[in-house]
């Protein structure tokens, strides 16, 4: 999987359409959750993109909010489910924050059957589950 990292002011009319394609296939028709997905965060956020070949495999975008660095949206294709490739989403942005926005703590809202998954990258959970759109979620925060 090739990642490519890009502030919102820098995605192609492409490239902006394929992530918002393929966030609406995962969130809204899969998760079968109806909220609305656009909102004015994109417009702050480096969404990192993550293709195989010329297709989204898998994406995630990061923004500063209340004095730390979020990751949100964070989302892999069903075709490419179970081939590592939210592990190496992860990572690309761990190292992006790392590098450009060193504020030491990075925030993720998460599904909460993903405690595991997320945990792996030695976030912590710091709330009990809450229902964000009808889904359970928990807080969880990564100290570097």
């Amino acid at each position: 999987m090739k990642i490519a990292i890009k502030h919102f002011n820098d995605l192609s009319t492409k490239e902006l359409h394929q992530i918002l394609k393929i966030r609406s296939e995962i969130f809204v028709v899969e998760q079968d959750c109806v909220y609305l997905d656009i909102d004015d965060v994109d417009l702050e956020s480096h969404h990192l993109i993550g293709y195989v070949e010329k297709e989204i495999a898998g994406y995630l975008r990061i923004y500063e909010k209340d004095g730390s660095v979020r990751i949100g949206r964070v989302l892999v294709a069903e075709n490419h489910r179970r081939k590592g490739h939210a592990s190496k989403t992860m990572e690309g942005a761990i190292d992006f924050i790392r590098t450009n926005k060193p504020s030491g703590l990075i925030k993720i809202s998460a599904q909460e059957h993903l405690k595991s998954f997320y945990g792996s990258f030695q976030f912590e959970q710091t709330s009990d589950m809450y229902l964000e759109d009808g889904i359970p979620h928990i807080a969880m925060v990564k100290t570097f």
